[in-house]
């Protein structure tokens, strides 16, 4: 990359009266920290450790505006007089580093529920858009929304704070009022786009007035619903654009996607290619001469600077990519490119918005959401320099050594196969899941860079461990997979183990597959094995396949992947037995049972077991041993990581 190019990114712009010092934001999103509904201490930390990272731009997640929208337990509540003191000790916190930071302010309208609020919700026109119906909004609700929006700016900018981003993305009544797919009002603030655009105007005029003209307001804008009937168009987002810039109050654009049909494409995984927004982003920049915000998995700083480069935005947010390396943009700064942890869209740990309350952290930045007690600013150093040995190269295990290394330990990792990795080698290779191999990559790399011994290729027993005297042993041997034996029919040559499938064992043209995880462990074998051409039955006692797929926003597009390819899905069901050509199910609450017939092979993807023997086998011949990950209790990558984490600070 040319020198040119880095300094692209890393060089200054100005919104309105602000010079940002770099290009790259750390955009609003939920975390789940606010205490009693205002910025708290682990907010605090979390974007002290993106400012010291070298973030330009951060903008705190959204604060709602209004009584009638209280969308989840831990949200900000921007109306309250109290948030004015949390939004000051963050914005103090990023200061130090030069940082900038804007507050997010928003309305959830109709897409929320009343669980909290204890009242209806409100929205243009009635239109259902979750699971609730919502009250079709009167002119004196529509005026207490905007009064509720000054009352928030007034309280971000006596904090401090340096701007002001409107959300009219995903989950806003602002941009429910300016879509035709849910604003059917037949007054002033519905039918034409003009009307449409009535509500935002008001808002951005009243808060024009309280603020001030040199105090930066920007709206974030949905260029693309993905419902073409009545929705947004990346066409009425460009005139919307145009008008709201003609208007002369804004100071700058940022961009999003999807709707309420398409909420997954507003947060893609990696099923959706990196960067994949930035054509709608250049189509905004085209018709306004405002900055231009542009996002959508833009994960890697080179690829950041070809968006500038091509002029298709002025500002990139990366921020899931700042989720797992808080330090990304000093690393690049540092020419260190190869040392940036990657987010690999994953979206298991950061996508948290909904009712579980669930921390915002990140699959394999076990520090993040939880920088106090975990940052890289907090590990310390070991007084006493320890022998270390981690036997398993798995993602917990080269965690494990990583920190310990770290903390000026000598560490020696031992893994039995020809590559670390452990089941991430497993998990890569299902369709579209390639990019999980980031989580090995990086942490190789780390391990290597910090002078970490690696053994492949070696399996180490008890005598092994004794012999090699060292004054701390870290299990990562991970887990064992589950025989289907327990079921009638269940050893049955043709039975076979996801594992086994993943490993070359052979599979007839008709297949059943058994979901009995979840996850992207029986879902990518089922798209994998349907791409081969064979005709795929996919039977879970879920209420439907892949059910932890909607966590992370990936069932949609994985539904209409695998029902393309002909996959045949039965929901709660169990296997009553196997045959040597057909399999009997049972509906698991009418307990009707039906038999599928002339089948090959049937796979089995049931939970692991702990490989949990060494561990028994040495536990009172070392000083000092810990097991982590699999083998304590198989689990995901995140928690693998997390406890390597915990333990090489233990060390």
């Amino acid at each position: 990359m040319s020198i040119t190019k880095q300094k692209q990114l890393l060089a200054p712009l100005t919104i309105g009266s602000i010079e940002i010092p770099n290009r790259v934001v750390f955009g609003a999103h939920p975390t789940n920290f606010a205490e009693k509904n205002i910025p708290g201490e682990r907010h605090l930390h979390y974007y002290e450790e993106r400012a010291r990272g070298g973030a330009g731009l951060i903008i705190v997640e959204e604060g709602y505006v209004h009584e009638s929208d209280f969308p989840y337990e831990y949200a900000i509540l921007a109306y309250k007089p109290e948030v004015t003191e949390g939004y000051r000790q963050l914005t103090d916190a990023v200061h130090k580093y030069g940082t900038k930071i804007f507050a997010q302010l928003g309305h959830s309208g109709s897409q929320a529920d009343s669980s909290l609020s204890q009242r209806e919700l409100w929205s243009p026109s009635g239109f259902q858009t979750d699971a609730e119906v919502p009250k079709i909004m009167e002119q004196e609700d529509i005026q207490a929304v905007v009064r509720g929006f000054v009352t928030s700016s007034r309280h971000v900018k006596e904090a401090g704070v340096d701007g002001i981003e409107l959300n009219g993305g995903q989950r806003s009544l602002i941009r429910q009022f300016m879509s035709g797919l849910t604003n059917h009002r037949q007054d002033e603030y519905g039918g034409t786009l003009e009307n449409r655009l009535r509500f935002v105007r008001e808002i951005i005029a009243a808060i024009r007035k309280e603020v001030g003209r040199d105090f930066p307001i920007g709206l974030r804008v949905t260029v693309d619903e993905y419902a073409p009937w009545a929705g947004i168009t990346p066409e009425e987002a460009e005139e919307i654009v145009h008008l709201l810039t003609v208007d002369g109050m804004l100071d700058f654009f940022s961009t999003s996607v999807g709707s309420i049909y398409s909420t997954h494409m507003t947060r893609p995984s990696m099923y959706v290619s990196q960067g994949f927004a930035a054509d709608y982003t250049a189509r905004i920049k085209a018709v306004s001469n405002l900055p231009v915000m542009g996002g959508g998995r833009i994960v890697h700083p080179e690829q950041a600077e070809s968006f500038l480069e091509d002029r298709k935005m002025d500002f990139v947010e990366m921020t899931r990519a700042q989720i797992a390396d808080p330090a990304l943009v000093t690393k690049y700064k540092d020419n260190q490119i190869g040392r940036i942890r990657p987010c690999i869209g994953c979206n298991q740990e950061c996508s948290v918005y909904g009712s579980l309350n669930r921390k915002v952290s990140c699959i394999h930045n076990a520090a993040a959401g939880y920088e106090k007690e975990l940052g890289a600013s907090v590990i310390k150093p070991s007084r006493n320099k320890k022998k270390v040995m981690v036997i398993g190269g798995g993602p917990a295990g080269l965690e494990a050594a990583r920190i310990a290394a770290i903390r000026g330990h000598h560490v020696s990792v031992y893994d039995g196969a020809g590559k670390l990795g452990g089941q991430v080698n497993t998990a890569m290779k299902g369709p579209g899941r390639e990019e999980i191999a980031g989580v090995v990559r990086y942490l190789e790399n780390e391990l290597r860079h910090l002078g970490v011994d690696i053994y492949l290729n070696t399996y180490v027993d008890k005598k092994q461990v004794v012999s090699a005297a060292a004054d701390t042993v870290i299990l990562a041997t991970g887990s064992v997979h589950r025989l289907p034996h327990e079921y009638e029919g269940g050893s049955l040559p043709h039975v076979i183990t996801g594992f086994d499938a993943w490993n070359g064992a052979d599979i007839g043209d008709n297949v059943v597959i058994v979901d009995e995880v979840g996850s992207y462990q029986s879902t990518t074998l089922i798209e994998k094995i349907a791409r081969e051409g064979k005709n795929v039955t996919a039977i879970t006692s879920e209420l439907f396949v892949g059910v932890s797929l909607a966590q992370t926003l990936d069932i949609s597009l994985w539904n209409q992947r695998v029902y393309s390819l002909g996959v045949t899905m039965i929901p709660r069901s169990r296997i009553k037995k196997i045959t040597e050509r057909d399999v009997h199910i049972f509906e698991r609450f009418s307990k009707v049972e039906s038999v599928l017939r002339e089948i090959d092979t049937v796979i089995f993807c049931l939970p692991e077991l702990p490989q949990e023997s060494l561990y028994y086998e040495i536990k009172d011949s070392v000083r000092q041993v810990f097991r982590v990950g699999d083998c304590v209790a198989p689990r995901g990558i995140g928690m693998a990581i997390v406890e390597g984490n915990q333990v090489g600070r233990r060390v």
